[in-house]
């Protein structure tokens, strides 16, 4: 009895021990598996289990525009693209953000419209969408929803010209950028605006006038004043050496004038603040600043007031004041706003500067542009990496462009990538009615190329060069 008790406790912890190296081999197996090579691989495919990603809309406005309406649920996932899967009977067309013509990354909680045009593919009768994370594409929802087209009324699909500006539903600039109704986008032909920036000569007039028409403007729904003709008045130079051009030169009835000359008014300089420092001496930061290598940069904005960039010795970074052209003071930015008593600035940017360069242009009541530097990250949640930042200011908020939630106040993503290390980073920016393209010398250690990003003015979108393409996934590979 005593040999067949002890057979049987021999026996249980026998099967106790094995129980053990078995779980051990799992455990083994399953570590393996979690932390072994391809971690950022497993790591974006757990993120994928986790993310919330659901289409919305989907609404054919006809001439093979469809807008497209996807939501992100409340998951702390980070997209870097979207997958859009486009149905019709059991053939598919799978887009990218890259093929849309409008929309941004959604965010946590967020729903974003985006604007497709599939040519002549056909006419989708489902749409389905799959995250992308990192380099991996998520399974699909398995939940698409019907592509429907608009209700017989809408201010888009109810052949009614309803903004008389001479086009009715998707022949209107709006409708053809989705709407929802013709009075939702103007185009630059329509805006009231000189978007060229350089003639003078603003709009379509529409009813014969000639001297009220912008030379690139074909008709009210035009996009694209841009022009430069053959006569004085329309050749974006000064002819007649009055620091005037074309349309701004008092002397053109219109741009078919072929003559600028005229009563010339010679400018006059005169010292504004009594020729004083326009500080009074105290320094913007109550404190003597003498960064001499900073380089003084002006911008006039919407309203006309002359606004300067520049650095200081302090804190190196970059700081705005203005000329104040209605009441006639000079004013500095602060954080309650401009002030003309105020000595506690507002740094337009938190960064340390190798090289200052800003340039701003005037869309709307907003100034959209790109700067250079070289971040200090414990100042600003902002990319490390010296290289090209967009930037959008509207005389009071200042705001960053990242390339998953577009502007925000806190963060920012290099428009072409560096590294740590490298210096001098020299850029310019320009830009006309539809585009513009920054170009910056970026630097990877001791090596240097050139790199390039491209700002949409209808999508608000920045794209960076590489691979011989605009792409909207920005990378951190130096392409020259």
């Amino acid at each position: 009895m005593k040999k067949k008790g002890l057979s049987s406790i021999f026996t249980n912890v026998l099967i106790i021990l094995i129980s053990i190296v078995a779980i051990g081999l799992v455990w083994a197996i399953v570590r393996g598996v979690i932390h072994g090579p391809g971690d950022d691989k497993r790591q974006e495919q757990l993120s994928c289990l986790s993310l919330s990603l659901q289409p919305v809309e989907c609404m054919y406005l006809g001439d093979g525009n469809y807008r497209v309406g996807v939501r992100h649920g409340s998951d702390s996932v980070n997209l870097s693209d979207i997958s859009f899967i486009f149905t019709r009977n059991v053939i598919s067309l799978n887009l990218r953000m890259i093929n849309s013509s409008y929309g941004v990354l959604p965010g946590p909680l967020e729903r974003r419209t985006f604007i497709f045009n599939i040519g002549t593919w056909g006419v989708a009768e489902k749409l389905d969408v799959a995250g992308v994370v990192g380099q991996t594409t998520c399974q699909l929802t398995n939940v698409p929803i019907t592509c429907t087209t608009p209700p017989e009324s809408g201010a888009c699909n109810d052949g009614i010209d309803n903004d008389f500006d001479d086009a009715t539903d998707n022949q209107d600039f709006s409708c053809q950028r989705g709407g929802p109704d013709e009075n939702t986008f103007a185009a630059q032909c329509q805006d009231g605006e000189d978007n060229d920036d350089q003639d003078g000569w603003i709009d379509f007039d529409g009813n014969g006038n000639v001297n009220k028409i912008d030379p690139g403007c074909d008709s009210l729904q035009d996009n694209n004043e841009y022009f430069v003709g053959t006569t004085q008045c329309s050749n974006q130079e000064d002819d007649d050496g009055d620091l005037r051009v074309d349309g701004y030169d008092f002397d053109c009835a219109d741009y078919l004038d072929d003559s600028e000359a005229g009563v010339i008014v010679p400018p006059l300089w005169e010292k504004l603040n009594d020729g004083q420092p326009i500080d009074n001496g105290r320094g913007l930061k109550d404190e003597p600043y003498y960064f001499y290598k900073s380089e003084v940069i002006t911008h006039r904005d919407p309203l006309g007031n002359v606004l300067y960039f520049f650095t200081d010795n302090v804190t190196e970074s970059l700081y705005t004041g203005r000329f104040n052209v209605s009441s006639k003071t000079w004013e500095v930015l602060t954080f309650d706003g401009w002030s003309s008593q105020s000595i506690d600035a507002r740094p337009f940017s938190d960064s340390v500067w190798s090289a200052m360069r800003v340039k701003l242009f005037n869309i709307g009541n907003t100034m959209i542009g790109m700067f250079s530097a070289r971040p200090r990250s414990s100042t600003l949640d902002i990319d490390v990496h010296g290289s090209m930042y967009g930037v959008s200011f509207n005389n009071q908020n200042i705001k960053y462009w990242t390339n998953s939630t577009g502007y925000t106040s806190n963060n920012a993503n290099a428009l072409a990538y560096s590294f740590p290390g490298a210096s001098g980073y020299y850029s310019d920016f320009d830009m006309n009615g539809n585009e513009g393209i920054a170009v910056g010398m970026i630097g990877f250690f001791n090596e240097r190329k050139v790199g390039a990003a491209r700002f949409d003015i209808a999508t608000e979108q920045w794209r960076n060069w590489y691979n011989g393409q605009w792409n909207i996934e920005f990378t951190d590979e130096v392409s020259p």
